[in-house]
Formats: C-alpha cells, structure tokens, sequence
C-alpha cells in the first residue's frame, strides 16, 4: 500500500536527522525500518486502533511477529505526532530510536 502523509512525514524526519532507514518493508511488512539498530517503526493510523481507543488485533499480532522476527519495535501514533510541533515530534521520534536529540 502506499505511504500515508505521517509515513512519509517520519521518514523525511529520520532522513534530516542523517538516520538511514528503508521503506520497502524489509520483506516483513515493516512501515519504516531502521536496519542499523534493528527497529521497526509502526506508524499507526486511525485503523490501527479500535472505537475504545486500544490496538486492534491484527496491530498486536504484526507487533508480536516482528518482535519474534528479532526486531525491537517502536510505534508513531498518529493522535500524537499530529498536535506535536516538528521539534517535539524530532525529539520523540529520536528518543523511539534510542537516540539523544542535539540541543
């Protein structure tokens, strides 16, 4: 499928950050990987989530497998990063990664 607006929003904020990653999926269905460290990031849309506001099922389980494949996974969630300004949403993008955001 193609990216969403937020996929492509985070990846172009990985690629300011110099962060390489890939958005082919990795063969495993990965929205955005970053194979260097071995992360998945999950940037998750309203469809992602249930009326309730909890993570659907098929949500855990593409979670759960990737995980089993070895794969740390982080989630973007769409009802933040859409109020956040372009440096709060920087610095937790970086802070998923593991990584200190420069000052």
């Amino acid at each position: 499928k193609p990216p969403s607006g937020i996929h492509r929003e985070v990846s172009d904020a990985l690629r300011l950050q110099g962060i390489a990653h890939d958005n082919s999926g990795m063969g495993l269905e990965i929205d955005i990987a970053v194979p260097s460290l071995r992360v998945a990031i999950e940037v998750d849309g309203p469809t992602h989530f249930t009326t309730r506001g909890g993570e659907t099922g098929s949500t855990v389980l593409k979670r759960l497998f990737l995980e089993k494949e070895g794969w740390r996974v982080v989630q973007v969630d769409y009802r933040w990063w859409t109020v956040c300004s372009p440096m709060a949403r920087r610095d937790r993008l970086l802070g998923l990664l593991g990584i200190t955001a420069p000052t």
